[in-house]
């Protein structure tokens, strides 16, 4: 091979650093954009919808909160609670020592959701709620209190803006129940959101501030 070749032949090296030279601040949004694009077509695929993400155990649906970050981030906020409550309906199915730990995540998502939504948009949170008052009126006709899922009826009343509902139940408890306590941690959880609408007697049960 004759010398003059190799002189003129440009190096990997070089032309790569050229090419980096001819990137300038332009390319870099449009090149973080086509970054989250992929992010979004390759998470969305591998489970846009919470029932096709196998969530068997604890473990799993982790997992699948963390693959929903795009849906939570990027689609409508229809998609996205329609699919945060699939991933709560997989939550109650799964062990319930870690229980708490996973509502957590839940309410942690859907905040920043329900706060820019349309009230049409809340239905499936309004459904999951719905459905957890519907089992506190059949232990009621028992005599009990569901504590798990008076929490989470609490909890949500407070994420859709309707304390009035739990003040009101709450308000009829006290009426009918002299002298029970409700279950501790729905004690907790009351007074955490509800706040000063309620109070407690020297007995330890809460009362409103209206009664």
């Amino acid at each position: 091979m004759p010398a003059g070749i190799g002189l003129i032949r440009p190096r990997l090296g070089d032309a790569w650093m050229y090419s980096m030279k001819k990137i300038n601040r332009r390319h870099v949004p449009f090149g973080v954009l086509m970054f989250m694009l992929i992010l979004v077509i390759g998470l969305g695929g591998r489970g846009s919808l919470a029932e096709e993400m196998d969530i068997q155990d604890d473990s799993s649906f982790r997992r699948a909160m963390l693959q929903s970050s795009p849906i939570f981030a990027f689609e409508s906020s229809d998609e996205a609670i329609s699919h945060w409550a699939r991933l709560w309906d997989c939550s109650t199915r799964l062990d319930s020592h870690t229980y708490n730990a996973r509502q957590s995540l839940l309410m942690h998502a859907i905040e920043p959701l329900v706060e820019v939504a349309e009230s049409e948009s809340l239905d499936p949170i309004r459904s999951i709620r719905d459905s957890l008052e519907a089992t506190m009126v059949d232990h009621a006709q028992r005599g009990s209190t569901p504590a798990r899922e008076t929490c989470d009826w609490i909890l949500l009343n407070n994420l859709l803006g309707e304390n009035d509902r739990t003040l009101e139940w709450m308000s009829a408890h006290d009426q009918a129940t002299v002298g029970r306590l409700l279950p501790r941690s729905v004690r907790e959880v009351a007074q955490a959101e509800l706040g000063d609408s309620i109070k407690m007697d020297k007995r330890g049960r809460l009362l409103t501030t209206t009664s």
